[in-house]
């Protein structure tokens, strides 16, 4: 009997420990259950963390930023197409450096829709006085494009802190003591490959979550656009001085309906004689420039300075490019010492900011360019200054 009433109580001592177990079981399982969609949501919200040396942003530059990014975001997307009226966040700002170790003299802030982060706005000195002037007291206005926003998305979801720096070639990220490309001034197709060079032995101490939104708006409606109807983006400038020849090509074929004209036709037919480096590295004189607008049945002159926001209207809606000339603020010496540019169009935003559209022949987007303002900032921290114009194409 003894030995009965032992058996009989181990198996209610192993029938309680098993309840017991069961019990632990269960409630663990539940705390697990409960933390997964915390992760999926920590997950979903990764950060771009991009180091700087420091976070020091002049109080002006951020007031336009944060003043003028939905306006300018709801006015791109209607002009590229891509989306309506919608809900748009100004990202903290950071900086990209050059290779020797100095600010770019930019601020950079994404503009994220959701959580993708679409555009970039570019926040840069106004006018020449103000790329040379105290960056305390400089006046600054904005620009915006899609410029490196893919880029930033990748970095984003991997979670992995960068460094952003330029060249005459493009835009570099380093993180994690390698170096690569993610935006080239280059031709996809150039067999020489742009050189990346080692990023400068500097102290970047700071870290910004530049995907953690400083200000939140819900975009009005553009309140007019105005475009070139046919202009497609249809070959950018590599490694050459071709500038004007893109520009040329991008409004004939525009003003055309065409697809007919190529910026290296074009020099071709202007530089016969030059064959090599010599044909590769020629510019063209805004004389050329005029003299071949005519040879094709246009009539285009040469104005001696930025043009007006009521004149680009009445251009573009003449179906009439115009196309920029600009010469760099630091120094005019170099291949790039001057650049030409097309303009696209125009709109009116919501916040009835005016500004004129426009397209660099480096980049695969065009841009957005306050008409108050003559400065365009371009890769390797340079801004160039719009001194004239020629419209009639």
């Amino acid at each position: 009997m003894i030995g009965g009433i032992i058996f009989n109580n181990t198996k209610s001592l192993l029938k309680s420990f098993t309840i017991i177990l069961f019990s632990l079981i269960m409630a663990l399982s539940g705390l697990l259950t409960f933390s997964t969609p915390n992760q999926a949501q920590a997950a979903s919200k990764a950060s771009l963390k991009v180091k700087v040396s420091n976070t020091e942003v002049p109080a002006n530059a951020e007031q336009q930023a944060e003043s003028q990014f939905s306006s300018y975001a709801q006015a791109l997307s209607q002009i590229d197409k891509s989306g309506t009226n919608g809900e748009y966040k100004l990202g903290k700002p950071f900086k990209i450096y050059k290779f020797n170790g100095q600010e770019d003299g930019n601020y950079y802030f994404p503009v994220l829709q959701g959580e993708h982060i679409k555009y970039v706005l570019t926040v840069t000195p106004k006018n020449e006085n103000d790329v040379n002037a105290d960056k305390n007291s400089a006046n600054y206005s904005v620009r915006i494009s899609k410029f490196i926003a893919d880029s930033l998305n990748q970095y984003r979801q991997a979670n992995t802190p960068i460094t952003i720096f330029t060249n005459k070639d493009g835009y570099f990220a380093e993180h994690n003591h390698k170096i690569e490309m993610i935006k080239q001034t280059k031709l996809a197709d150039d067999k020489t490959a742009p050189s990346t060079p080692a990023a400068p032995k500097m102290q970047m101490n700071k870290t910004v979550d530049a995907s953690q939104p400083i200000s939140q708006q819900r975009s009005v409606a553009t309140k007019y656009v105005n475009t070139l109807p046919h202009f497609q983006i249809r070959e950018t400038q590599g490694n050459n001085g071709w500038c004007a020849g893109f520009t040329m090509a991008a409004l004939l074929n525009a003003t055309k309906n065409t697809n007919q004209y190529r910026a290296q036709d074009i020099m071709r037919t202007i530089h016969p004689g030059l064959s090599g480096q010599r044909f590769q590295f020629t510019g063209l004189t805004p004389d050329e420039m005029i003299q071949y607008g005519r040879s094709q049945g246009k009539n285009p002159t040469y104005y001696n300075s930025m043009p007006s926001y009521d004149m680009v209207d009445q251009y573009t809606s003449d179906n009439k490019g115009i196309a920029i000339l600009s010469e760099r603020v630091e120094s005019t010496n170099g291949l790039h010492g001057r650049h030409a540019m097309a303009v696209v169009g125009n709109a009116v935003l919501a916040n009835n900011q005016k500004v004129i559209v426009f397209w660099n022949p480096w980049d695969s987007d065009v841009s957005l360019q306050p008409v108050d303002s003559n400065i365009i900032p371009v890769s390797d921290g340079s801004h160039f200054r719009w001194f004239a114009s020629i419209p009639g194409y």
